[in-house]
């Protein structure tokens, strides 16, 4: 069948994507029999089923969250605004900004939420929320050089402010504080719209909505983001609230990847040996460091750096308090180094999702952990799975969520004999051991400068991540494991197409599998199809191969 006839067949409003949620959610959290009942007839306890919604890289899309809302079995709205159900906790992957248009509004709802549940809404730290912190010191009055004599920051010294304030139309080439985040934002933080989308977003709050003609200035543009890392600050709430990671029964989440050579690393201090301890120790460390940064700030210490004025865009760019997160943070240090960090990583190699390696695996598995929930890097308009294990029959799931360049997907038709040769290609090879890795930071490579954003970078696409399992209660004891149901790992939405997904990714063999290079992403609502996904830079293909077709297929020697 060709792919417009396959879209057509599967596209229907995210109502029916909702109505599908809902459906499950009653059949798993709605009670058929008393307790009492079952009981009587000699039955197990009922277990306590819970849920665990993931999404990540939200980075201001107000409209994309909604969307994300809207699909959600694990979130519902009132008058009060948007809560959980019982049962279901939220974690938020992490990059709350930047790119989106609304990054107050999306910093709004999702702090209140964690306000309402705030034992059950889990934030997690992403680079883009961290590196706010170097705001405070950067943009101090105190700290101020001319354009002229900044010899910008340590990994861009090609870019510098006069470099930027160059690249400007002569009457833009005004060297003020406002010019300065303007060029930190564009040149060393990723986000070249994101100074004009808040001067729209502030327009929009004004009263009448914009529509008094009065512009909104530069001066009241850096004062917004200033203000927003004051005390009760969005973005300054978001980093006291937020983590580094989280782990939940099993389900460890971080927001870029987890590696051999940083597994158990926190700056400072001793290696940790078990997940568990890990997380605590970063947390506490993340903790400490916000903690310092924020006193600083109440302090009327913005400006404080002890590194000399000659040291602070090199060696000494981060000797400031909180210096120890942000560079934990980013992956390349002062010393040209790539410092261990599970922020600023990720499983893509060149665009194309590639397994941790087996050691990593081991590392987890030893600990408890099955699941890792990862954002970060984009790769199309749907999360990827991987089912990973080595060699002993250790296993563990990645599920890297972050579809923020969803929009620009290419789909492959496949009927014909040219695209069906396009879909062939071979994939990376997995590797068993990082250590050569390490070496070469290649976990750490980039995919190039990414491509200009569109207006709408997700166009439609929403999908949740929802991880199901069962919680024996006190009462089962010995009989539990007997009962327990399985795990399940539901990926469900809108693609950027208007076809919908609804799968079990751990129900699924296919899915998480990987075919000729292609990742089995998702089945498709009826389970007519699968969707694969390939990756190369930021250049995602999509592809839909017949269902049957993909279970009689047997894997191949390379494929995963």
């Amino acid at each position: 069948m060709a792919l417009t006839s396959w879209l057509c067949a599967c596209a229907v409003s995210s109502v029916r994507v909702r109505r599908l949620g809902v459906v499950r959610h009653r059949a798993l959290y709605g009670g058929a029999a008393s307790a009492h009942g079952r009981e009587e007839l000699g039955l197990s306890p009922p277990q306590e089923r819970r849920m665990i919604s993931f999404v990540s890289d939200v980075e201001g899309d107000v409209s994309y969250w909604h969307r994300f809302t809207n699909v959600s079995a694990a979130l519902r709205a009132d008058e009060a605004g948007l809560y959980l159900v019982p049962g279901a906790e939220l974690v938020f992957g992490g990059d709350s900004v930047d790119k989106g248009g609304y990054d107050l509004a999306f910093l709004e709802e999702l702090l209140a939420l964690k306000e309402r549940h705030p034992t059950r809404v889990h934030l997690i730290l992403g680079n883009r929320d961290i590196n706010k912190m170097r705001l405070a010191a950067e943009l101090a009055p105190a700290n101020w050089i001319s354009a002229r004599e900044h010899p910008g920051v340590y990994w861009r010294p090609e870019h510098t402010p006069a470099t930027y304030l160059a690249s400007l139309p002569p009457a833009l080439r005004v060297d003020t504080s406002a010019s300065r985040l303007k060029y930190m934002l564009s040149d060393n933080m990723g986000s070249p719209r994101a100074f004009e989308l808040r001067r729209s977003e502030l327009l929009e709050r004004r009263e009448g909505g914009g529509e008094s003609g009065a512009a909104v200035s530069d001066e009241e543009v850096l004062a917004s983001y200033m203000r927003s890392l004051q005390a009760g600050g969005v973005m300054r709430r978001f980093l006291e609230h937020a983590r580094l990671a989280v782990l939940l029964d099993g389900y460890l989440f971080v927001h870029g990847a987890v590696h051999e050579c940083g597994f158990g690393v926190v700056p400072g201090r001793p290696r940790c040996v078990s997940v568990s301890e890990w997380v605590d120790s970063l947390n506490a460390f993340a903790a400490e460091e916000v903690g310092e940064w924020a006193r600083a700030l109440d302090e009327g210490r913005a400006e404080e750096w002890r590194a000399p004025a000659e040291r602070r865009w090199r060696e000494g760019f981060f000797e400031r308090p909180g210096g120890r997160l942000m560079a934990y943070g980013m992956a390349r240090q002062p010393s040209g180094a790539n410092a261990p960090t599970v922020v600023y990583s990720s499983y893509l190699d060149e665009g194309q999702p590639t397994p941790p390696s087996q050691q990593t695996v081991r590392l987890l598995a030893a600990s408890g952990v099955h699941t890792l929930g990862v954002g970060h890097q984009p790769h199309g308009d749907c999360p990827v799975t991987m089912k990973c294990s080595s060699a002993e029959g250790a296993s563990l799931t990645v599920v890297m969520a972050d579809t923020s360049f969803g929009g620009s997907v290419e789909w492959i038709d496949g009927t014909d004999e040219a695209s069906a040769e396009a879909t062939r290609a071979a994939p990376p090879a997995p590797a068993e051991s990082e250590s050569e890795r390490a070496k070469e930071s290649e976990w750490a490579k980039t995919r190039g400068p990414p491509p200009a954003p569109p207006a709408e970078p997700r166009g439609i696409s929403a999908c949740e991540v929802c991880f199901e399992y069962a919680v024996p209660s006190e009462r089962q004891s010995a009989r539990a494991s007997a009962y327990a149901d399985p795990r399940a790992l539901l990926i469900r939405g809108t693609l950027a197409s208007g076809a919908v997904v609804d799968a079990d990714a751990l129900a699924d063999a296919a899915i998480g599998t990987l075919r000729d290079g292609w990742w089995v992403k998702a089945r498709l609502a009826g389970g007519s199809a699968y969707l694969l996904s390939r990756g190369r830079g930021y250049e995602v293909q999509n592809c839909l191969t017949d269902a049957q077709q993909l279970v009689n297929k047997p894997l191949s020697s390379t494929d995963r």
